[in-house]
């Protein structure tokens, strides 16, 4: 009896030992598998998803996990960013990382410098999820991958479910570009990944491309909890929309003209949690943009009104920007835009341009759009290059209004800036009427050290611009 005490009492602690705050998802034996990092959570292989310019471990967590991390190089340095997040960390050893991750959150852990990252992505498990069979529902399962084809359309009143371990191949599209007919009422949510990596590259021109995940005049959208990886051109583009939520997406590209998220003449958008890593611009503001859509009509005011991203990770490449509002701006205002408690933590420099002007906090208005109400608020910036804040009014390649517009009342306000290297600000107008105005840097700390006392910048006041006011 007491021997059978005892192997119970072992057999418990065996399987007590095991349990874990996160659950992995299971691939198909054919999905893509790195060939670089091997995860471990809570001792349970965790499938890392490769792509060409980083890996991806998507997996739900709901408590304290320990995440191991073996790399097929000796680890000479490495950096778990968000840097705010305070990782504790530690090398086990010459190959392999050990961290704990206590809630969901999106890491950038970089070995050896920022060539190829791999990125966590912690996800709060998924309450009440759909179920195949549903109405209106289009169920991608786990453990299969699954070919979409090119701009799937989808109709109003559809939700889609991608299951975390579900690898979808191809891109949607919701809308008509040529007439913009109304639609309304488009979920797309789970864990699972979207891969645009088999449509070729609009910049390459080599046959039929699309957007990842294009909207056209749509009401209620709401996106949530799914990877996107090497879209071929624009992302998430969403013209002409009203009441958008987008929740704890992932974009990862390294693809000219794949900007990670693009408002487009929209209205009260909500961007949060996310994880924004691409080539090109990752948060992209405009007005009546016609590259896609055939139906704006530039006679119409198309504003961009009430705009808030918070709580998201950014990380731009050697293309566009990090936060960039511009630079087709052919719509008569762009106003009420919020930029709050986000970490970018890389904005880098394309080396082969001996001068830049693209940076973390951009403004261009290359077209009449009158931009005003901007709050950049509690933002941290750590691994900056090139422009810190790039605001200006032009003619530019991409402008298609005969007249040039404003730049007025825009605030930044607790910025925390870590960088290795000088950085560069601007502020120039067009004409006396066409002037940017009303800047205000409150709590700007470069290094440590207030904006106005940093000797790591340097700015430039150009023609019809006021000089910032610092508080």
């Amino acid at each position: 009896m007491k021997k059978l005490f005892i192997a119970a009492f072992l057999a418990f602690g065996a399987i007590a030992s095991f349990a874990s705050n996160a659950t992995v998802y299971k691939y198909s034996p054919d999905a893509p598998k790195s060939k670089r990092y091997v995860l471990t959570l809570d001792s349970q292989d965790c499938h890392v998803y490769p792509t060409p310019l980083a890996d991806i471990a998507p997996f739900d967590i709901d408590g304290k996990t320990v995440a191991v991390v073996k790399v097929n190089e000796q680890i000479k340095s490495f950096d778990i960013r968000p840097l705010s997040k305070k990782i504790v960390s530690k090398l086990l050893d010459d190959k392999t990382l050990q961290f704990e991750i206590s809630e969901p959150c999106n890491l950038s852990v970089e070995i050896n410098g920022i060539g190829h990252p791999l990125f966590i992505f912690a996800n709060p498990p998924i309450k009440n999820p759909p179920k195949k069979g549903d109405k209106n529902v289009m169920f991608f399962e786990a453990g299969k991958l699954h070919d979409l084809g090119l701009r799937k359309q989808l109709p109003s009143n559809t939700t889609v479910y991608i299951e975390g371990g579900a690898v979808v191949y191809g891109s949607f599209r919701i809308g008509d570009r040529e007439t913009g007919s109304q639609m309304e009422n488009v979920r797309i949510c789970g864990n699972g990944i979207i891969s645009c990596e088999k449509i070729p590259p609009a910049i390459e021109k080599r046959g039929p491309s699309s957007q990842g995940i294009e909207f056209h005049n749509t009401s209620n959208i709401n996106l949530k909890g799914f990877c996107i990886v090497q879209s071929p051109n624009w992302t998430i583009p969403m013209f002409a929309c009203r009441d958008v939520h987008i929740d704890n997406i992932k974009t990862v590209s390294e693809i000219g003209w794949d900007d990670g998220i693009d408002v487009v003449s929209c209205k009260n958008v909500l961007i949060e949690n996310c994880f924004l890593r691409n080539k090109d611009d990752c948060i992209a503001i405009k007005a009546g943009v016609g590259y896609a859509p055939k139906y704006f009509n530039h006679s119409l005011p198309n504003n961009v009104e009430n705009v808030t991203v918070r709580k998201c990770v950014v990380w731009n490449s050697i293309w566009g920007n990090g936060l960039e509002i511009g630079f087709e701006t052919r719509g008569d205002e762009i106003k009420n835009i919020v930029f709050e408690d986000i970490d970018i933590i890389h904005t880098q420099r394309n080396p082969k341009w001996k001068e830049g002007k693209e940076g973390t906090f951009t403004i261009h208005n290359g077209d009449r759009a009158k931009i005003h109400n901007v709050l950049y608020k509690n933002i941290r910036v750590e691994d900056p290059e090139n422009y810190l804040i790039d605001i200006r009014i032009m003619f530019s390649r991409y402008s298609k209004d005969k007249t040039r517009g404003k730049v007025c009342d825009i605030r930044f306000e607790d910025i925390y800036v870590t960088t290795k290297e000088p950085l560069k600000n601007i502020f120039e107008g067009f004409s006396e009427e066409c002037s940017v105005s009303g800047i205000t840097l409150k709590n700007v700390f470069i290094n440590g050290k207030p904006f106005a006392e940093s000797k790591d910048i340097s700015v430039e006041i150009g023609k019809y611009a006021e000089i910032p006011l610092v508080e």
